[in-house]
């Protein structure tokens, strides 16, 4: 059996402040993005450790239409399984990196050179996360809390975009904003 090995990577990360809500008082989060060939990773954690491991991922395929496009398998592979930010917070975030429009809107907000034949660069990827997130007992600060981290993945996602395409970019030849490397005939 072979086991693929994909070592080549692009990393970012960045906090959200802690905030107040009512008498509650939100931790800061740290969220962790690293951008495999072949996958994606993602932390966030109030606790600088990880407890539960969860694996998403579209389950439509890139030939499917467009009304497939919001169905994800979100599986926990290990830790806690009752969370209930967890499986939601991992649903937002595949549907955001999945979701075409908002990466090119994002991407052309850039002002860099953009292609007309632009592939969302993680479109169909695995994404595993990782969380260690409290446990909030109020359904509104669930929403809350849910709400900034995907306010806060909105935020990065140009530089996460950039990473994706700053790897192909090293090569200085010619190279869209999808990271596909063009070859020009001479």
């Amino acid at each position: 059996m072979e086991i693929k090995r994909d070592l080549k990577y692009k990393a970012q990360t960045w906090t959200l402040d802690s905030w107040a809500e009512g008498e509650t008082t939100i931790g800061k989060i740290e969220f962790a993005f690293f951008n495999y060939s072949n996958r994606i990773v993602i932390f966030l954690t109030q606790f600088d450790k990880i407890a539960t491991l969860v694996s998403a991922k579209s389950e439509a395929s890139v030939e499917q239409e467009e009304e497939f496009a919001n169905l994800y398998e979100v599986t926990t592979i290990f830790g806690e399984r009752e969370h209930p930010l967890y499986e939601v917070i991992a649903r937002g975030i595949v549907g955001l990196l999945n979701n075409e429009r908002e990466v090119r809107d994002t991407l052309e907000k850039t002002g860099l050179p953009f292609s007309p034949t632009f592939l969302n660069p993680f479109k169909g990827k695995e994404i595993q996360f990782g969380f260690a997130l409290h446990r909030y007992t109020s359904d509104s600060i669930n929403r809350i809390v849910h709400k900034r981290i995907l306010d806060s993945f909105r935020a990065e996602l140009c530089r996460f975009c950039l990473l994706y395409t700053s790897d192909a970019a090293d090569d200085l030849l010619c190279v869209d904003l999808g990271g596909r490397r063009i070859i020009k005939k001479k």
